[in-house]
């Protein structure tokens, strides 16, 4: 019987209940004889120690037996934590090994007075709708699934990419063991592209797809990479004396400038933001954590705004943060590099939102530096589109907000190790 109860070998045509039924007649018999042995007056010592003996080798067997069988009878359990295949129905899960001070923090995570400052920029609908297409959409088909992930389109042919500045002053993961462990902070850049997951011609659910993360907490790194599948780097974050909370931030993260047999890696400027001249806009609107002021952003003269239909759907949506967070979890095959051991897509949820403040904020440069021959193309890969200079690009509505929530695991698209 599994520790929630259940017993996983029911349904798999007894065959673990009889090998352990077997098994365990064996080690009753080698007792019987062993304690009948014991009452005969005269006991041949070697041969109760033999029976003995061999009655303890049989109940390690017989365990080792039960610890075998319910490993696979788990693996075959349908929808199990985070193996469970859209394609076939079952789990292909192994039970994970814990160990003392494992950065692969467990989920769910709760997050407290996290300060996000955002903006959206423009970029084109055509590159990312080939981005969704490589890192999602390959998953799905692959998984067999009916839907498809595709970013937001707007009547002009572009569509939105949030870039975030967050910091994370405590944040902790709610499982019991982890709990115990104590809380983590950390500063994050991040680019997350809006993206909508269509079932047939219908849009059924939103989410942000999350193509580049940097942060200065590596456990985070980890537990984000391994649980999660978010690509997430270590980065350095470079405030202005007068300014040490931002907005403006120079994030700085180890790259290859250019690719070659003999180059080295160099601390490259990732991103820059600065503090443009003007002041906010005095109007208040709806704003949200991660998709900032979206009723200025898909309405009026915004370049973002879609067809009526979707633009509905994103305001119900938002509104009640009935969205999630996506990823790419997959790990490369040690024998057979060119092939991943598993491969999936996640869904990490957002729940008990709190906002405890938030405003629209003075205008803002976002430059992105880009790397065309080199290890970081963001600006390439997401098709920003430049309106200040080479590597500046308008920031949209930039805003900020101080907010409490919750992190649970949502679901997943998973295919099976190719």
């Amino acid at each position: 019987m599994a520790r929630d109860g259940s017993r996983p070998w029911e349904g798999l045509g007894g065959t673990i209940s009889d090998g352990i039924d077997i098994t365990m007649r064996g080690v009753r018999e080698q007792l019987r004889l062993a304690e009948e042995a014991l009452a005969w007056p005269w006991k041949p010592q070697a041969m109760v120690d033999g029976w003995v003996r061999s009655a303890e080798a049989s109940w390690k067997t017989t365990r080792e037996l039960t610890d075998l069988w319910l490993d696979r009878a788990e693996r075959m359990i349908p929808g199990r934590c985070c193996g469970s295949s859209s394609s076939t129905g079952r789990s292909t899960a192994v039970r994970y090994i814990e160990s003392n001070g494992d950065p692969q923090v467990s989920p769910p995570w709760s997050f407290e007075k996290v300060h996000i400052q955002g903006s959206a920029l423009e970029a084109s609908y055509t590159r990312l709708s080939d981005l969704c297409d490589r890192r999602l959409n390959a998953v799905v088909r692959a998984a067999g699934g009916d839907f498809t992930f595709k970013p937001i389109e707007s009547l002009h042919g572009s569509s939105p990419v949030f870039v975030l500045m967050s910091a994370y002053p405590k944040f902790y993961s709610l499982d019991p063991v982890y709990r115990e462990y104590g809380v983590f902070a950390q500063k994050e850049l991040c680019y997350a592209v809006p993206v909508i997951k269509w079932v047939e011609d219908v849009p059924a659910e939103l989410g942000l797809f999350l193509p580049y993360l940097f942060l200065d907490n590596d456990w985070s790194i980890i537990t984000g990479r391994e649980v999660l599948g978010l690509p997430k780097m270590l980065g350095s974050f470079h405030y202005p004396d007068s300014e040490p909370s931002g907005p403006a931030v120079k994030v700085y993260a180890r790259i290859f400038e250019k690719y070659g047999r003999r180059a080295r890696m160099t601390d490259g400027l990732v991103t820059q933001i600065q503090v443009g001249d003007g002041a906010p806009p005095r109007k208040k609107v709806p704003i949200d954590p991660f998709f900032g002021a979206y009723e200025e952003l898909f309405t009026g003269d915004a370049p973002f705004v879609p067809d009526d239909d979707v633009r509905d759907f994103l305001h119900d949506r938002i509104s009640r943060i009935a969205y999630s967070m996506l990823g790419l979890k997959q790990f490369r095959h040690a024998h057979q590099p060119e092939l991943a051991c598993t491969r999936c897509v996640v869904e990490a949820g957002v729940a008990d939102l709190k906002i405890r403040r938030a405003k629209l904020l003075p205008p803002v440069a976002v430059e992105v530096p880009d790397y065309p021959h080199g290890s970081l193309r963001i600006a390439q890969e997401l098709g920003l589109r430049a309106s200040g200079g080479k590597d500046g690009y308008e920031a949209r509505f930039p805003y900020e907000v101080e907010c409490d929530f919750n992190m649970p695991i949502a679901g997943l698209v998973e295919t099976p190790g190719d």
